[in-house]
């Protein structure tokens, strides 16, 4: 499960993959290594970023 969540797909697809009724199920399967989360930091505070530059939100988070 770890290595397809880090592959991309999303949770809620290997939720139906795994067959579990509840996410919470799948994410226990999940044990991303330290640069995953600063990478996914980095891609949220990016995106947050540019919905402010493109008016979407405007304030800051």
């Amino acid at each position: 499960m770890t290595w397809m969540a880090d592959a991309g797909i999303l949770p809620h697809v290997l939720k139906e993959i795994a067959g579990h009724r509840l996410i919470t199920t799948t994410q226990r399967y999940f044990h991303p290594d330290v640069l995953r989360i600063l990478e996914s930091g980095r891609a949220l505070t990016h995106h947050l970023e540019k919905l402010q530059r493109d008016g979407q939100i405007t304030r800051r988070w």
